[in-house]
């Protein structure tokens, strides 16, 4: 069995992580400590499906979304349950983020794209879409999808996937994956943001009590542009404000 590692300090894609329920109890103040190399952006698992879906609400949720917050730019991300309508899914949405004062982090909400429900290629693809479109029009807010090319491969290619960002999976299981992931050929390169690069990052390094993480790189040139995110001000020192402070001054 393989051993949980550490992030490849010498990957320069800057590196970010993803958790949910499965990662346990987080320390995010010993995350935000970790420089080898920083943790520069997080996605949390909001929930699946409708209300009354299995794990609905993910039940670290709302733990993880405000104990980040003073640390990281966050994202979230929802399961898609391709057989089930839109509109219950979106409702479902809308129940977790109104208590949160409809708080939808930094970047996009992402649509995570990996649960067939028997469905066909075809319907596949559509639901994807339907829930998009959904939650576009209801939040106003930008949308993204998760998958993997292995997953993408059962669904049907439509024109759409080349307007969307994708946080794209595709690693080994043996180190991170240092090159950009495979991607359906209708997909831009630029359009793929992140890189999911590996399941094996040792949690516990990072403050997660869980021994296994999921290691992200950002695939673009300016993050905090990407995110529309401010980076915090730097705090003054006392002696920028009286350079003189500890210098004996002669009379």
């Amino acid at each position: 069995m393989l051993i949980p590692f550490p992030p490849d300090k010498d990957d320069p894609r800057k590196f970010g992580v993803d958790v949910s329920r499965f990662q346990g109890d987080i320390d995010f103040n010993k995350m935000a400590m970790y420089s080898a190399p920083p943790v520069e952006y997080i996605m949390i698992r909001s929930g699946q499906g409708r209300v009354g879906s299995y794990d609905d609400l993910d039940n670290k949720f709302y733990y993880n979304w405000l104990n980040s917050k003073e640390h990281f730019p966050r994202m979230a991300y929802h399961v898609l349950y391709p057989s089930v309508p839109a509109y219950q899914q979106v409702a479902n949405v809308n129940r977790i983020f109104k208590e949160v004062e409809y708080d939808f982090g930094e970047g996009p909400l992402w649509i995570d794209f990996e649960l067939t429900h028997d469905l066909d290629p075809v319907s596949l693809t559509s639901a994807c879409k339907a829930f998009y479109d959904a939650l576009v029009a209801e939040f106003d807010i930008r949308v993204g999808i998760y998958s993997g090319y292995w997953f993408l491969q059962k669904c049907r290619p439509a024109q759409w996937w080349a307007d969307v960002d994708w946080w794209l999976a595709h690693y080994w299981t043996s180190e991170e994956h240092d090159g950009p992931p495979d991607r359906p050929a209708i997909v831009p390169a630029d359009r793929v943001i992140f890189h999911q690069t590996t399941s094996w990052i040792d949690g516990p390094l990072l403050g997660v009590s869980s021994q296994r993480l999921d290691a992200n790189r950002y695939q673009g040139d300016n993050l905090y542009e990407y995110l529309d995110y401010d980076i915090p001000e730097p705090a003054i020192a006392y002696a920028d404000w009286f350079p003189t402070v500890g210098v004996r001054l002669e009379p």
